[in-house]
């Protein structure tokens, strides 16, 4: 006998996929971690707070368990201050880049393609909802509901600023560089600087996404962009953290330097890992008589007598 099934959906009831007690609690820490500016001991205050509110924990498993297998996987470390004597804890660098790569995948993880859809409808809703999406400015909405930053981008973009407009691309750039900025620089800049931290992991990162290579021509791994594309880029960086775009910047003068003058043998050694921030690249320019005044250094790079090299003199 023969079964005929009618099309259609089949619901059914939502479940949730499994996660251990440490699991759901690294997805909570990495989020208040951000708000925090890094800061241990008050995201684990926060958390306990969340706790005892909304009973994330048992008697099986506890806020300080979770503190000690934070310890044990490698995601914090105790540290002594010399000054004081005094312990405390702080993130480690697996624990920053778990954070960048959550960062990254709010950012673009549902940015892929899809089928088109088939939702047909007269109009759109004119909600008041605080969402992060916009519309546009109907006759009686207040003020301070309108967003004059993406106003103030939207009037460069169809009218410019005198005879100064961004193409598309370009303002496709300076998205992906605030989105960056504003997830993987901002929420640290501050603890760099208090604690002298240089950041080779979120430059290694930035290198993931084309920033250590902007103007690299494209033969050599970079993306070859111009320099008005690349300042667009920066100015977006720094906004976020300008000692680390500072560093940014002259990582591309150098990177690309090398991949414009550099031999084939010397851009086959270093140009791949320079363009994806795994080698940082930088240049000495400074001299007691002169600050960044180039023309008046005094120092000269002669070969030597053998021809083998060069020397500073």
């Amino acid at each position: 006998m023969n079964k005929h099934y009618k099309k259609g959906f089949k619901f059914s009831s939502f479940t949730a996929p499994y996660q251990t007690p440490f699991e759901k609690l690294l997805e909570i820490f990495k989020e208040i971690i951000t708000y925090t500016s890094g800061d241990f001991d008050e995201a684990i205050e926060w958390l306990r707070q969340l706790d005892t509110e909304y009973k994330l924990t048992d008697h099986s498993y506890t806020i300080d368990d979770f503190i000690e297998d934070l310890k044990a996987k490698g995601y914090i470390k105790e540290e002594i201050d010399l000054d004081n004597g005094n312990g405390k804890i702080s993130i480690t660098a697996k624990t920053e880049r778990a954070i960048r790569q959550q960062a990254l995948n709010q950012i673009f993880g549902k940015i892929k393609r899809r089928g088109s859809g088939n939702h047909k409808s007269k109009g759109y809703g004119l909600g008041d909802e605080h969402t992060g999406d916009f519309r546009n400015y109907q006759f009686g909405d207040s003020l301070d509901k309108v967003s004059m930053t993406e106003s103030l981008r939207n009037a460069q973009i169809n009218h410019g600023i005198a005879d100064f407009n961004l193409t598309e691309d370009q303002q496709a750039f300076a998205q992906t560089a605030r989105q960056f900025a504003e997830s993987a620089l901002a929420p640290y800049a501050a603890k760099w600087d208090r604690e002298h931290i240089f950041p080779k992991d979120t430059i290694k990162a930035a290198g993931e996404l084309g920033f250590c290579g902007l103007y690299t021509p494209e033969e050599a791994g970079g993306l070859g962009l111009s320099r008005l594309d690349s300042s667009i880029i920066f100015e977006q960086l720094a906004m976020g953290c300008t000692a680390t775009t500072a560093m940014l910047t002259i990582h591309n003068m150098a990177t690309w330097m090398i991949a414009s003058f550099g031999t084939e043998q010397t851009k086959a050694q270093y140009c791949d890992q320079l363009v994806m921030g795994e080698l940082l690249a930088s240049y000495c320019l400074t001299e007691p008589g002169s600050g960044s005044d180039a023309a008046s250094l005094k120092t000269k790079n002669p070969r030597s007598r053998n021809g083998r090299g060069f020397l500073l003199v």
